[in-house]
């Protein structure tokens, strides 16, 4: 792709995996990452796994799919958690998986859910996507609830990252509306931890400790100033 968008990024990351197994959770009636995701292992091989909690099994069949061969995707109509369903339709996921793009339900909580979920089947070097993780689009339209709910999401991202930060490596896109990178370094197995506690400072303190750098900033600025002049 020419453009430079979240797809760019991601189709870096799949050129280093040979025939990479790919999880969905999330088409949408627009399916833009499954119709990039076919076209790919169309191109390169590798398989596609679609999970949407609503039926767009038939999606292929669109005019936006012409000349892509679909032989390569399953799709699975099932909530993204209930992975009893998901396994036993998709037992190929317990192998191991080499890209999981979260794109359902975009809602903090259920971000939290899915990592829980989903991470012992990602392969080590393995890649977990997630979508919509930037709120700077939403604000410039002054859109309150999903900035909020993309704020939330992102904030759920950095606490897991900042409580696995050995066992995953963390980059962010800023592109259009966002997009997160967790790289797996750890064995397949490992466990994540989601209930150490994370240190941090009282918010109105730090805003204080700011404000007074700031005034510190401006009184050193406004003293050389007045030495120069003299």
């Amino acid at each position: 792709m020419n453009k430079i968008d979240r797809f760019f990024y991601i189709n870096k990351k799949l050129d280093e995996i040979k025939k990479p197994i790919i999880v969905e959770l999330g088409v949408a009636a627009t399916a833009l990452s499954t119709k990039n995701f076919l076209n790919y292992v169309s191109d390169k091989g590798g398989k596609l796994y679609s999970i949407d909690i609503q039926d767009f099994s038939k999606i292929t069949n669109s005019d936006n799919f012409k000349n892509i061969n679909s032989k390569n995707w399953n799709f699975l109509q099932s909530n993204d958690l209930n992975l009893e369903k998901i396994l036993k339709n998709f037992p190929i996921i317990k192998n191991g998986i080499d890209v999981l793009y979260v794109d359902s339900l975009h809602d903090p909580t259920h971000i939290e859910k899915t990592l829980m979920k989903w991470f012992k089947y990602i392969n080590q070097f393995g890649y977990i996507f997630f979508d919509d993780t930037e709120s700077r689009v939403y604000k410039e339209q002054k859109a309150l609830f999903i900035s909020i709910g993309n704020d939330g999401i992102d904030d759920i991202i950095k606490k897991f990252y900042y409580r696995n930060s050995d066992l995953i490596k963390y980059t962010k896109y800023f592109t259009d509306t966002g997009l997160s990178e967790f790289y797996k370094i750890c064995d397949k197995e490992a466990k994540p931890n989601f209930t150490k506690r994370l240190w941090t400072y009282n918010y109105y303190f730090g805003k204080i400790f700011l404000f007074l750098l700031k005034l510190k900033y401006l009184y050193n600025k406004k003293d050389k100033i007045e030495k120069i002049t003299k």
